[in-house]
């Protein structure tokens, strides 16, 4: 028991540390998207979006808006094209609703950026499970809700392993339980390292 807290401990330190640093890459990102994404797409430059974290708390998730205002309403139109073969994931080739610096950013995952603060805050942690939408949270079957036990992350194994390979949700459910079984500080620090590589190579979306 004690073992479990003190990793507790160490992984919120770690949070805490990772993501002030983030904030500041976070704040120097903010000034120098804001024009780009105003003259591209004008609205907000900060997308927010409900998600469900550790033990099903709902938090608002932030990101660098990266599509158009109005993008969740043309999702229903667009589900036929979905290149998953499971209603909990959506991804399609030249997505319509992005514009194209929106597309540059996710490119480099420089949307994920906001991120920062809601690890700041203790909504999220630099590597977990991945974040559910409230629809999708909806749909849960029991063996799903094993990946709630910890908070999300911006990171994990799913997005270093090649993300687009894995088309079934099963996979990404055993992926993110055997995270939760194997957490350590040490494999936080593999898939953070990852995760540099994986950006590096613009494989972020």
């Amino acid at each position: 028991m004690r073992m479990c807290y003190v990793k507790q401990v160490m992984k919120r330190g770690a949070d805490i540390v990772g993501s002030l640093f983030g904030m500041i890459l976070f704040m120097i990102t903010y000034i120098l998207v804001y024009p780009i994404i105003k003259i591209q797409s004008p609205g907000p430059i900060l997308f927010k979006q409900k998600r469900v974290g550790k033990n099903g708390k709902i938090f608002n998730l932030y990101k660098f808006r990266s599509m158009h205002v109005g993008s969740e309403q043309a999702l229903e139109a667009l589900k036929i094209k979905n290149q998953y073969n499971n209603e909990y994931m959506f991804k399609i080739q030249n997505d319509p609703r992005i514009y194209p610096f929106g597309r540059f950013m996710r490119k480099y995952s420089l949307d994920e950026l906001p991120q920062f603060w809601n690890v700041l805050k203790g909504d999220m942690s630099l590597v977990g499970t991945r974040p559910p939408i409230v629809s999708e949270y909806e749909k849960y079957e029991l063996q799903y809700f094993k990946r709630l036990t910890i908070k999300p992350g911006i990171t994990g194994i799913w997005q270093v392993t090649g993300r687009n390979r894995f088309l079934d949700f099963e996979d990404v459910i055993k992926m993110d339980v055997s995270y939760i079984n194997n957490m350590s500080f040490l494999l936080d620090v593999k898939i953070l390292c990852k995760t540099i590589a994986v950006v590096i190579r613009k494989e972020g979306h």
